[in-house]
């Protein structure tokens, strides 16, 4: 439905600069003006094509904004483990954590955060390179001590 929604705003954007850019027939032909009399706008339909495709962008912008917002997955406040963090993830998203060795005892005291499971893993790891050694086996994360 999203990405419906960008292809008709990148339709309706392609169809307003050309109907707002075309030439009529002869040289002195007007451009094809919309009436809205009920909110006394005129104005040549090429812009409202253009307005109706922000419009859906900034629908579809919203939309993924709510699914995902930039802090959707957090960790911060006291210190916790690894361990703590990857059963909270276990639990609440069905993420697939694999946690090599002792490394669940690893005290995370930064905070982390993503969007989802997988941009705060990510975040985790990038925060913790030296300790943290991260890899992708299919759909699960790996997690072992750094060598």
């Amino acid at each position: 439905m999203l990405i419906l929604l960008v292809v008709l705003g990148l339709g309706f954007l392609a169809l307003g600069v050309y109907l707002l850019l075309r030439r009529g027939a002869g040289p002195d032909d007007p451009p094809i003006i919309l009436w809205i009399d009920k909110y006394r706008l005129r104005a040549p339909v090429g812009f409202f094509l253009i307005l109706m495709s922000l419009v859906l962008w900034w629908l579809a912008y919203t939309q993924l904004n709510q699914r995902f917002p930039a802090g959707g997955e957090a960790f911060s406040g006291a210190p916790r483990t690894l361990g703590s963090i990857a059963e909270g993830l276990r639990r609440n998203s069905n993420a697939d954590i694999q946690l090599k060795g002792d490394v669940d005892t690893v005290v995370i005291a930064q905070p982390v955060s993503g969007a989802c499971v997988t941009a705060l893993l990510d975040d985790l790891c990038d925060k913790y390179r030296g300790t943290l050694t991260c890899s992708q086996q299919g759909n699960r994360r790996v997690i072992e001590r750094g060598r």
